[in-house]
């Protein structure tokens, strides 16, 4: 399984759109709900965790 890590969320003036910050492996991405990256899944994300799916398992990462 990848290293991963949720470093926090990041809001856009001027919208609701949300975006995600993720390390996978030492890489950050930025990320929205329902994008898939690397093949981790991006499920759901609020300031304190983010659900993944990842090989139909999913995990639960608390922000670092």
């Amino acid at each position: 399984m990848p290293q991963m890590a949720y470093l926090g969320l990041l809001k856009i003036q001027k919208s609701n759109d949300q975006i995600f910050a993720l390390n996978i492996n030492g890489e950050q991405f930025l990320v929205k709900k329902g994008q898939t990256v690397e093949k981790i899944k991006i499920v759901q994300a609020d300031s304190r965790k983010m659900v993944i799916r990842f090989q139909n398992k999913t995990i639960i990462l608390p922000i670092q």
